[in-house]
Order: C-alpha cells, then sequence, then structure tokens
C-alpha cells in the first residue's frame, strides 16, 4: 500500500458560521444505529454514534446543532459490536415513546451488544460539575418472540439505573432523573442486558438517547474534533490535517501551543500556527518522515483570556509497510447477506497468504450507485472513514441487482455514477482502483423469463448478458477516465452462468445469493484485488482459520469449495488465466480421484483416470458439434501460439481428439486411464464447440487449457 498526502478534511460550513450560545438550558439528542440511517438535521440536531466512530471521542453540538462543548468518549474495549434497522418505525400514537418526538429515523435503527462485549460503558465529558441531569433511553427490536430486556446505568456523583424491554417495543422508554454529574462534569452510562434477558446471545439494545440539563458554565473554547488520530506508514512524508476552534460566545483570538505527551517538549513532528481566530479551521502538518516506527502523541492547547481553554490530542501510529490493504465496499443487500462479502474477502485474502486487509463496508439495502455517490454518509466515508494519513487502495461498487440491465436499469447513468464515486475516492487517494462487482441474472424459475411477454424470452442468459455489458462498459468508462488499468471486473455473474444458475445458489426469491452465491462473489471479488485464484487457496476446511470457521458456520465442505473455486476462476479476467480460451459459456471440467477438483492445473500418475466433462452451463452451444482435443508436451513450456485464433493452444499437428459429439444439456463426458509415468510431462487438453464465439465473433469457440503433469 502506498500513502500519499491526502486531502484536507472537509469542514462543514454550518461549524465554520456557528453561532455563540445563549445561557440556555442543555439539551442533547444522540442517535445510536447504522452510518447510513439518520435522523434529519431540522427541526432538532441530532449526534450520531454507529459502530465505525467509537473509537475516538465526538463533539455533541446541543439540539440547534450549536458547540457545548460536551463530548461523548467510550472507554476502549466495552464498545457495541454492531447495528442494524429493525427497530419501530411506527410508535404508538400519544405513547411515551411517541411523546418523545423521537423521528422514526432514530427510533428506526439501533447499535447493540451481546455476550461477545457484555458491557459497554460511555462518558459524557464537559457537563457541569455537580449538575442535574435527565436522560432519556430508546430501544426497540422489532419481530422477535424472545426477551431482551436492557440495563442503563448513569453514574456520576450518584448512581441511578433502569430497565428497558426492547423486544417489539413500539410505546415505552426509560428514564433517568437528577443524575448528578461528577466532580470533573462526566456522567458516565453502562449498557448491559437486564436480568430478565433470556436471548441465548445476550443482545441488548440503544436506539436513541436525550439528555437535558443546566446552562453550560463560563465562556469556553473547543476544537471539533476533540482528537485526530493518524496513521502513516514509516518512511512516507508530510500530510496536512486540521479541526476547528469554537467557543460559546464572542469571537477572540486564540493563542496556541503544543506538547508531545511522550517527551514533555514541543512535537518535532507537527507544526502549527501560534495565533488562530475562533470559528475557523486550523491548519497542522504531521511529517512522520524521520520517525521510526511506533506510537506518538502531542496535545494542542488554545487559550484566551477569560475563557476556559481548549485541547486536541493528535496520535500518530506509524506502521511498518506490512503490506495489508485498505478495502472500501459500496453496495446492497448482495453484499450484505451471509455475513457480508467484504468479511469473506478479508477472510480469502489472508487464507491467500496476505496481510489481513482493512475492510470498510458502506452498504445500505435496496440502492443504487447513484445513492452511494449522493448520500452524505456514503459519501463522507472516503474522507472519514480511515485514520488520517492513510489512504484507500481499492473501492469496491457493487450497483442495484437491476442496475446494469437494459430492461429495468440504466447501465450509462451506472457507469457515470461510478466513474464519479472513483473520482472522489482518488481525490482522496490517488493510487486508488476500483473493483466492479458484477452481478447476476435471477434464478431460472424467476417470473422475468415466464408469461405472456417475459422480460427476458431466452431465459437467464438473457439477462446476464444484459448485466455483463452493463458492467464491462462501466469498467471501460473509469479506465477511459482515469487511465487502462484503473478498474476491473469481478465476474460473479459470470460464476453463476457456469453454474447454470443453479438453485443452490439463489435463496427462495430466486435473486439473493444463498452462502454458495456469497463464496461464489467473495472469490470473483478476491481475485480481483488480489489477482489469486482459488484453486491455488487451501480453504484448511475443517481447521481453525477464520476462512474455514466460515465455511463451517456455512455448511460448506471441499466438495463445494472445489467445485465454485473451478468456475470463478474460469469467470476471472483473461489476464489472470495461464491458458484462457474465448471467454464463453463453455465450460472444460477434469477430475482424477487424486484431484477430485474441476481446476485447470492438476497431477496425474500411472494407474489414474482422468474424467472429462465439456458443458455449455447456459445452453448457448446445446446442439452444437463439440470435441475434445489432447496432445503431450514438456511440463512447463510455452503453448503455440496461432495468431488467427489466440485461444488455441494446441499445435493441431501434434493434437490427438479424444471425442467428437453433438454437445447436450447433459454435456460430453469421456474418461480416459493414465497407463504410463513419464516425469517432466504434460498432458495438455482443450474443449471446443463448432460454433461462432459471442465474445470473439470467431468460428470456433474454446474453452481454457487443462494442463495435467506427472
Amino acid at each position: 500500500m502506498r500513502c500519499l498526502p491526502p486531502t484536507l478534511l472537509v469542514l462543514l460550513a454550518l461549524l465554520l458560521t456557528t453561532p455563540a450560545l445563549d445561557a440556555q438550558n442543555l439539551e442533547l439528542r444522540v442517535d445510536f444505529g447504522t452510518s447510513s440511517n439518520v435522523p434529519p438535521s431540522m427541526p432538532e440536531h441530532w449526534s450520531v454514534v454507529h459502530p465505525g466512530n467509537q473509537s475516538q471521542p465526538l463533539p455533541l453540538p446541543n439540539n440547534m446543532g450549536q458547540p457545548t462543548g460536551v463530548s461523548m468518549a467510550f472507554v476502549a474495549g466495552q464498545t457495541f459490536v454492531g447495528a442494524n434497522s429493525v427497530g419501530t418505525s411506527s410508535p404508538v400514537p400519544n405513547s411515551p415513546l411517541a411523546l418523545t418526538g423521537f423521528p422514526v429515523e432514530a427510533t428506526g435503527d439501533y447499535i447493540y451488544g451481546s455476550n461477545s462485549q457484555p458491557l459497554v460503558r460511555f462518558m459524557l465529558n464537559g457537563l457541569a460539575p455537580g449538575g442535574s441531569y435527565d436522560l432519556v433511553f430508546a430501544a426497540s427490536r422489532m419481530n422477535i418472540a424472545d426477551q431482551r430486556e436492557t440495563r442503563y446505568t448513569v453514574i456520576g456523583a450518584n448512581t441511578l439505573t433502569t430497565l428497558l424491554e426492547p423486544a417489539n417495543n413500539e410505546q415505552n422508554i426509560a428514564t433517568v432523573t437528577s443524575a448528578l454529574a461528577d466532580a470533573s462534569g462526566t456522567l458516565t452510562v453502562e449498557v448491559a442486558a437486564g436480568p430478565a434477558n433470556n436471548n441465548s446471545s445476550g443482545f441488548f439494545y440503544l436506539n436513541a438517547m436525550s439528555l437535558s440539563g443546566p446552562p453550560q458554565p463560563g465562556s469556553w473554547l473547543l476544537f471539533d474534533p476533540v482528537a485526530l488520530n493518524c496513521s502513516r506508514i514509516v518512511g512516507y512524508g508530510p500530510f496536512d490535517v486540521q479541526a476547528l476552534l469554537l467557543t460559546n460566545t464572542g469571537n477572540p483570538t486564540a493563542t496556541l501551543s503544543a506538547i508531545d505527551l511522550s517527551t514533555s517538549t514541543a512535537p518535532t513532528w507537527l507544526t502549527w500556527p501560534t495565533n488562530a481566530p475562533t470559528g475557523a479551521a486550523i491548519p497542522m502538518t504531521v511529517d512522520s518522515s524521520a520517525l521510526a516506527i511506533g506510537s506518538y502523541a502531542a496535545r494542542l492547547s488554545a487559550t484566551a483570556s477569560g475563557f476556559i481553554p481548549a485541547t486536541i490530542d493528535i496520535t500518530l501510529e506509524v506502521r511498518a509497510d506490512d503490506g495489508s490493504l485498505n478495502l472500501l465496499f459500496y453496495g446492497n443487500s448482495y453484499s450484505i447477506g451471509n455475513g457480508g462479502i467484504h468479511n469473506a474477502v478479508r477472510d480469502l485474502a489472508e487464507a491467500a497468504g496476505h496481510t489481513r486487509p482493512q475492510v470498510f463496508p458502506k452498504l445500505a439495502g435496496g440502492q443504487n450507485l447513484y445513492y452511494h455517490l449522493t448520500n452524505p454518509s456514503q459519501a463522507a466515508a472516503i474522507t472519514s472513514a480511515l485514520p488520517l494519513g492513510e489512504e484507500w487502495d481499492f473501492v469496491v461498487m457493487q450497483g442495484f441487482s437491476l442496475e446494469a440491465t437494459m430492461q429495468f436499469g440504466d447501465p450509462v447513468a451506472m457507469a457515470q455514477n461510478a466513474g464519479l464515486i472513483v473520482q472522489n475516492v482518488r481525490a482522496h487517494s490517488p493510487n486508488a482502483k476500483a473493483v466492479l462487482f458484477q452481478t447476476w441474472a435471477r434464478g431460472p424459475q424467476h417470473s422475468y423469463y415466464s408469461g405472456a411477454s417475459p422480460a427476458y424470452p431466452g431465459g437467464p442468459v438473457d439477462m446476464h448478458n444484459e448485466i455483463r455489458a452493463g458492467y464491462e462498459n462501466a469498467r471501460q468508462h473509469i479506465d477511459a477516465l482515469f487511465g487502462p488499468g484503473t478498474s476491473s471486473r469481478a465476474r460473479a455473474g459470470e460464476a453463476f452462468m457456469l453454474k447454470g444458475w443453479d438453485s443452490a445458489l439463489y435463496t427462495n426469491d430466486g435473486s439473493h445469493q444463498t452462502p454458495s452465491g456469497t463464496l461464489a462473489a467473495a472469490m470473483a471479488v478476491t481475485t480481483a484485488i488480489y489477482g489469486d485464484l482459488a484453486c491455488d487457496m487451501d480453504p484448511g476446511i475443517g481447521g481453525t482459520s477464520a476462512l474455514a470457521v466460515r465455511l463451517n458456520s456455512w455448511g460448506l465442505g471441499q466438495p463445494e469449495w472445489d467445485d465454485l473455486a473451478t468456475v470463478t476462476d474460469r469467470s476471472a479476467s483473461p489476464s489472470m488465466r495461464n491458458w484462457p480460451g474465448s471467454d464463453d459459456d463453455l465450460l472444460l471440467r477434469s477430475a482424477t480421484p487424486t484431484s477430485p477438483a474441476a481446476c485447470a492445473h492438476k497431477t496425474i500418475a500411472s494407474g489414474d483416470t482422468i474424467n472429462l466433462r465439456l458443458e455449455s452451463p447456459g445452453g448457448t452451444f446445446d446442439g452444437t458439434i463439440a470435441l475434445v482435443a489432447a496432445q503431450l508436451g514438456i511440463q512447463g513450456a510455452p503453448h503455440p501460439v496461432t495468431p488467427a485464433f489466440p485461444e488455441l493452444h494446441l499445435a493441431p499437428p501434434l493434437a490427438v481428439i479424444l471425442g467428437l459429439a453433438q454437445l447436450s444439456a447433459n454435456g460430453h463426458n469421456l474418461t480416459y486411464p493414465v497407463p504410463v509415468s513419464l516425469p517432466g510431462f504434460s498432458v495438455v487438453i482443450q474443449g471446443f464447440a463448432v460454433a461462432q464465439s459471442p465474445r470473439t465473433l470467431r468460428p470456433i469457440t474454446a474453452t481454457d487449457t487443462h494442463e495435467l503433469h506427472w
């Protein structure tokens, strides 16, 4: 991975012109849930907590969006574990929950803990010491049958506890009244399962919280954010960061000073202005080029006469270049299902011998690329998800399932939106590349293929060809904008085709994928990013690796792995395959007792039986004349090149036809014994259909070549 100076933080113009606070009672609103389902900014301002922003302090403006000096900080190792959107969207009218006025964006999603993290703790800092505060907690998890009671404990100068049952809750809230901040102006909130919680996983929830109390004391300064966390590969040069300096009254000019928290001297790796006006961004430069691998921290202070000073901590992690990649995922339910394709890609990369990548999913059900381009939360991930100083290596984009089709979508708009997303990513990370996660046609029994006027009279292959063309058009558009090789196509839809749109890949709706479908898609994405073929990976079936545990949880063993590896490798870009054929709906499988996987490379021994199968899984070449040919050669020797037919990897004078037949839906099956052992030699086998290739337009269609060596 390469890190270059990133684009400066995007700062909201509203914050640059924040009005001074009057002496009014404090009112805070906090939404806990997903990063995509956030309340509107009007009529009340809501702060948002989601799984991705629990690692650093979060400033909490009041309900008018004005700075308060209050911040929320989670205790390290005691954060929520996930989020979802199955809360109530219709509170009972006039119920306590409805009377809070919490919008459905706040009640409809939630953040949760479980037995894996049985206690969540966060602190509300910057309150009035000894001040009395009232807190309201909302929690709702719909469509469940067990009890998931949640306990909320507020600790300050006193300790108060309340309980709430989130299960199918559409009307109740939990309240704490007269919680007293401690002498430092802090309230600590603990969230855990309540005594009546009988869920086997111990799930507990928080959807929304409000806090009300006395006016904030005094005149003070405030940095936003209250901390900057940076990361940089050792030896890489400087980069710029910035933070806002705010106040609750007046417009003073502050004096700035900084101290290295390790040496108690001025930090040599940070530069900053000596004075700065409030209401403006303060530019700083972090220079790690002379620093050794390790952790560094500095504290920048702002002071002004008559004002409570403000501080901001700047941390810097200088790390070795371990080859790990930063991967940003945009997609919808096709990417969300079965635990998320991003997690499967992470496990596959590790199984292939790569350093475990950092994956950042920005997924939203039912959405297209335009949504990911324009939704503020989705777009903000480009600049905010990574630590400052880090850069994206790849952005993976999966469009709406019909977006790439001519019948139901708009492939031109899809290509344009994909290009704009890449433009935004490369504005932050100039060397980032794109992977277009090509989806699949609906299953064979879908209504799109039947009835008086079917959308696709030719069946799944017609829909597949539209989706394939749409994603390929988007890939070419991105490369035209940013240069050849900027993007690649993860051909999951091709793998579905080469499995004949097998029902085992689909859930009952004939659209969404089963775990088998997610594995095939993750294999395709991993190959597009790393260039590794699945047949070369060891899944460690039955072992303890992350991939093995995932496959076991999916009920997938070695036979399923081998079968999916065969079709996903054959679906990879021709540049990633050793001896690619025409890249059509024509598949050659080979297997032996010692190498049952139908991958293109395997060993053979005297006494083995070679089983061959030539098939057209999508039916494109059924009824055509098909043949399988082979020749003997020296292992590892270059294959012959025929300029007029580059997909041919045999020398016709030396090749032997093993079988010739009319191709049927059952394929062309051949069996051959291996009578001798010839160390240093290999048998090269290729299949052909005597019919024009839709891809190359040549009169003969060829499979990839298989090499079997002693």
